[in-house]
């Protein structure tokens, strides 16, 4: 549901709101959490077409967009991409690993316990 406030900013309600068309379905869940944010006007209307569009109530619209945006970015945190040539060397990296560690590196080493302690 999007409230008008007095600043003239909307609010997303993501909690059951009544359905504005009533041939649209209502939306129900057994626990709801609410966001509020503010977007534009052109935003808003950008939303209400599209949940048309879709024939969704904007709340079921705004939760299937937003869990999608959530599941892309969180997939692509998770995700390592690598060129051919750079999982080459990562692979070669792991599996012929240096006999002793370089000076870099046991410095670096020592860097981080000070930092640590």
């Amino acid at each position: 549901m999007f409230v008008l406030n007095r600043r003239e900013t909307w609010q997303i309600d993501t909690q059951l709101t009544p359905c504005q068309n009533k041939s649209m379905p209502r939306v129900t869940t057994s626990s709801s959490a609410r966001i509020n944010c503010r977007i534009s006007h052109s935003l808003k209307e950008k939303v209400e077409a599209a949940a048309r569009l879709r024939g969704q109530t904007v709340t079921a619209f705004t939760e299937s967009a937003l869990a999608e945006k959530a599941q892309e970015v969180l997939q692509n945190e998770e995700r390592i991409q690598l060129s051919q040539s750079a999982f080459e060397a990562f692979l070669h990296a792991i599996e012929s690993p240096p006999e002793k560690p370089s000076a870099k590196l046991q410095a670096a080493l020592v860097e981080y316990k000070q930092q640590r302690s």
